[in-house]
């Protein structure tokens, strides 16, 4: 029985396979660490009589997609990725290979610029893929789609997104995340528009990034 007279054996969170006929069986409402799972990794854990534990159900890595064009790579996106790091076990930044938008990098520039802002973070990774994104998301295992809202036209565009994708792929969620407030206007096409007219860019993308602007004018490109 709990504090106030409750019987255990009669409540109806009990899982499944506990058989409520088992009067030896007791539920612990508590969730416990048991000490054969790796650190880090929580788990849930019911008790038996006798203080013995079991593991039920493990926590299971939780994968996300973020996916742009990034061309190139700003502190909008860098902001999201940091802060979606936080949020999923793993996060794969995938650049998607869209000819059609004359991009102003190679796919190959994109990578190592997002590689190399991205570095710091153990849990990140650098993809690429074209075709369906949601296709790309369940064939990385990917249960979560982060994507970022700057202002009202964004969430107009990314919400009519959301719904076909779910359309698409029910089990692959979407979530928004507003960006920093000091990057909530900045944008790949105008940080290249104000690069191009020689405006300052520094603070809103990574450094690695103004020195391949810088090059890139430098050739002619």
């Amino acid at each position: 029985r709990e504090p106030g007279g409750q019987n255990l054996g009669d409540r109806r969170d009990v899982p499944p396979s506990f058989s409520r006929s088992s009067a030896s069986l007791v539920y612990s409402a508590n969730p416990r660490m048991d000490s054969s799972v790796p650190s880090g990794r929580t788990v849930c854990v019911h008790r038996l009589s006798g203080a013995a534990r079991i593991p039920l159900e493990a926590q299971m890595p939780v994968k996300a997609l973020y996916p742009g064009t990034f061309d190139p790579p700003t502190n909008g996106h860098v902001d999201l990725i940091q802060r979606g790091s936080k949020l999923f076990d793993h996060l794969t930044v995938a650049i998607l290979v869209n000819p059609v938008k004359n991009p102003l990098f190679t796919v190959e520039e994109r990578v190592e610029m997002l590689e190399e802002a991205t570095r710091p973070l153990g849990n990140v990774s650098v993809a690429t893929f074209d075709g369906l994104m949601v296709a790309f998301a369940r064939k990385i295992g990917a249960s979560a789609v982060l994507r970022g809202i700057r202002a009202i036209s964004d969430y107009e565009h990314e919400f009519q997104t959301a719904l076909m994708n779910r359309r698409l792929a029910p089990d692959v969620e979407t979530v928004f995340l507003q960006p920093a407030g000091r990057y909530s206007f900045v944008s790949s096409r105008m940080v290249k528009e104000v690069f191009s007219f020689g405006g300052d860019i520094s603070g809103l993308v990574p450094p690695n990034v103004v020195k391949k602007l810088r090059a890139r004018i430098k050739n002619g490109g």
